[in-house]
């Protein structure tokens, strides 16, 4: 955790603020300190290890792309709950296609 020119930690808001303006260490620091969070609602809401680790990377990957459009009046935690379970809820609908598409029904079976 990094602090502040004063001595105090420094809050997630700070951090928010300095990856805005394109700094990677203060989005590493983001993702360092909410990765886990993700995670636990990803495995929860997909059940699976690695599709929560894929989505959870997703999750980062958009909100580096997208912090200009983050709105500092509203939390962080928020934002990327949205985008997380949004993923996720993606993959799920996904996979129910794709078993959808390749179930062999009674007739085909014969």
């Amino acid at each position: 955790m990094t602090t502040r020119k004063d001595g105090r930690p420094e809050t997630a808001e700070d951090c928010i603020e300095r990856a805005r303006e394109g700094d990677k260490g203060a989005f590493r620091e983001l993702v360092e300190r909410h990765q886990g969070y993700a995670f636990a609602l990803a495995l929860r809401l997909l059940g699976d290890e690695a599709e929560a680790e894929d989505i959870v990377q997703e999750t980062f990957i958009r909100i580096w792309k997208n912090m200009y459009a983050f709105d500092v009046e509203r939390k962080f935690t928020t934002w990327m709950y949205t985008i997380t379970t949004n993923l996720a809820r993606d993959r799920l609908r996904s996979r129910r296609r794709s078993r959808e598409r390749f179930a062999v029904t009674g007739d085909e079976a014969l």
